[in-house]
């Protein structure tokens, strides 16, 4: 399973998933212009990683320092998963 790496921007945050490892890492500010679509390829990886893996778990390090609030339903969208 690849990894995902999504480089920080002004309004988007960085996005280090080690699928190898079983950690996501997201930090920087989270109030992109469409947050569904920002955040669509890391949930579906998420999805895919407990399906394809037999780890049950995934280490979450989020250092959000602004966020609005079609982010925060994102959030809890990756905390349910």
């Amino acid at each position: 399973m690849e990894n995902l790496i999504i480089k920080e921007t002004k309004y988007t945050p960085e996005v280090n998933f080690n699928t190898s490892a079983g950690i996501l890492n997201i930090k920087g500010n989270s109030y992109p212009e469409n947050t569904l679509e920002f955040y669509d390829p890391i949930l579906n990886l998420m999805e895919n990683f407990f399906k394809k893996t037999q780890k049950r778990d995934i280490s979450l390090n989020i250092e959000i320092v602004y966020f609005n609030s079609s982010s925060s339903r994102v959030f809890f969208e990756i905390f349910d998963l």
